[in-house]
């Protein structure tokens, strides 16, 4: 089994991460995130199993694991897990759908808009 482990700097987590899966006799193959590129309907990363997202950069995260997810390739980490996690908006929708209690959530483009604002619950605030 190959995995990558997509990577903006090798902290700690990252190298026992790795050491762990060489112990289990997986090959890994570290994919610097600032340093490959992504190439549009080539595949540069075949034989891979899956890959291990674990950019620092939200936006990063987002860009490689769609473009791993094109080439069929999967990821932990997965473009509607990253996108939906780092927005917390989506996050308490979410929540919210399906069943979880949340905090109150107010989102408003106005502070005025805040004496007539609503929670994601129909509660008014």
């Amino acid at each position: 089994m190959r995995i990558g482990l997509l990577y903006t700097v090798l902290r700690k987590e990252e190298k026992l991460i790795a050491k762990a899966f060489e112990k289990l006799g997986v090959e890994v193959v570290k994919i610097d995130d600032k340093a490959s590129k992504m190439r549009l309907g080539k595949n540069d990363f075949s034989g891979l199993d899956c890959v291990l997202v674990r950019s620092i950069s939200l936006t990063h995260a987002l860009f490689w694991s769609s473009f791993f997810e094109s080439l069929r390739i999967k990821t932990v980490n997965t473009y509607d897990a990253l996108n939906t996690c780092g927005n917390k908006y989506l996050t308490a929708l979410r929540l919210r759908k399906d069943g979880i209690p949340t905090p109150c959530l107010l989102y408003t483009s106005d502070a005025a808009d805040e004496e007539d604002s609503v929670d994601l619950g129909g509660r008014r605030i």
